[in-house]
């Protein structure tokens, strides 16, 4: 058994994380997202591998969760539809159940 970290397992791992995209837990996780680039990011900064993901495709997606109001959402809004991000809901506003 060895005790030294595999990095290169690990940063394959984390850019395996958006290249499942037929499996249900991926979008079943799409609110998840950012906050996995964020831990992704961190991770990959320790292991001195930050230029292990496309940088302009994270930035793109990033700007992509941004509102209005500079705030960020869990996920871009396209994917927000009917969800409990802020997309609309009939009625204007989201069920009182999902009101905090």
């Amino acid at each position: 058994m060895t005790s030294a970290l595999l990095i290169d397992k690990h940063v394959e791992f984390i850019k395996a994380q958006d290249k499942n995209q037929d499996e249900m837990e991926f979008w079943l996780t799409q609110h998840l997202r950012t906050s996995g680039v964020y831990w992704g990011l961190v991770g990959l900064e320790l292991m001195n591998r930050e230029d292990a993901l496309d940088r302009d495709q994270v930035v793109e997606y990033i700007l992509e969760c941004q509102n209005p109001d500079g705030g960020y959402r869990m996920m871009p809004p396209d994917s927000c539809e009917r969800s409990i991000c802020g997309a609309s809901w009939p009625g204007g506003s989201a069920p009182s159940r999902l009101a905090l």
